[in-house]
């Protein structure tokens, strides 16, 4: 199949929802930071970030320490502003590509199987997940 077409690193060009009535979310602001690498080995990893994502403003040691210095507000929106997960992939077939997630940033989806319909066109990946309610399209391009 389209194993090998996966493999790289991927840069994050757009990250789009369409709604049932038609309208548009962008989850992740208008010019979202990310990046999907899928190795040889047959495993993956996604990180994506909000286009404005605030800071702590203090050194950071990233221990269960820090995390108790810093206000309550300022973790949800870090966490509300960072998304990833990691795992291995299998290719179903032309069209569609499987993330079983072995570690994720929203706990519920750990051992999920997240399916995605992929597009190749030049050196440009969209990979999209279609729900009743809405379908969500992330344009990744090439690094």
């Amino acid at each position: 199949m389209n194993e090998r077409k996966f493999i790289g690193t991927w840069k994050l060009k757009s990250f789009e929802v369409k709604r049932a009535d038609g309208s548009f979310v962008y989850p992740s602001g208008k010019n979202p930071l990310g990046y999907i690498m899928y190795n040889t080995d047959g495993y993956m990893s996604v990180f994506i970030v909000d286009e404005n994502r605030g800071k702590f403003n203090v050194d950071v040691v990233p221990t269960k320490d820090f995390y108790k210095t810093i206000d309550d507000s300022k973790k949800a929106l870090a966490f509300e502003s960072f998304f990833s997960y990691c795992g291995h992939y299998e290719v179903k077939n032309d069209a569609l590509i499987v993330h079983h997630l072995e570690l994720c940033s929203i706990p519920d989806w750990v051992g999920t199987a997240q399916e995605r319909i992929y597009k190749f066109s030049a050196n440009i990946l969209t990979l999209s997940q279609v729900t009743p309610s809405a379908t969500a399209m992330l344009v990744w391009e090439r690094v």
